[in-house]
């Protein structure tokens, strides 16, 4: 995919194939919950011109199509634990523009770790926001948590 690199060499945020990447450095964010809650423990994996990050939410600086992934690590151990997840991100705090579910942790059975995994892509405008929301939909709660290190959360500009 063709890009502009400008004289700092940073992507030009207005074309195709500007990016940023981020990366869960923190863990430990309780997702045993039934409400959605915001991964809020991103840091700086790679950040181009274009993009800012705040408690969990990026801010897209050029209007266009973006192509949006999160995979979220989440690992669990209470006993005879079945935590299942359904993802979804928010758009502007509030209108939700894609969703999934899935991830398993059986807790008795050894499997104390899963994946959730979320891609969409969207057209956002200049000075939208995007965050990424996780909640346990499974019916037994116990002590689910992001795992340090690794989760990503990645945008990609395509056009």
């Amino acid at each position: 995919m063709p890009s502009v690199i400008r004289g700092d060499d940073n992507f030009d945020s207005a074309s195709a194939g500007a990016s940023a990447s981020y990366v869960d450095n923190t863990g430990g964010q309780d997702v045993d919950g039934t409400s959605f809650a915001t991964i809020t423990g991103w840091s700086n994996d790679h950040q181009y011109t274009g993009f800012s990050r705040s408690a969990g939410v990026v801010t897209i600086a050029a209007a266009g199509t973006y192509r949006v992934r999160a995979c979220i690590t989440v690992g669990g151990s209470t006993g005879n634990y079945r935590w299942t997840a359904e993802a979804q991100f928010l758009k502007n705090g509030s209108t939700e523009v894609g969703k999934m579910r899935g991830g398993y942790i059986r807790a008795t059975s050894g499997s104390t770790s899963t994946n959730v995994t979320i891609e969409k892509t969207m057209v956002l405008a200049a000075s939208d926001t995007v965050e990424v929301q996780l909640k346990r939909i499974s019916t037994t709660s116990g002590n689910a948590t992001t795992t340090s290190g690794y989760s990503q959360f990645e945008f990609q500009r395509l056009k």
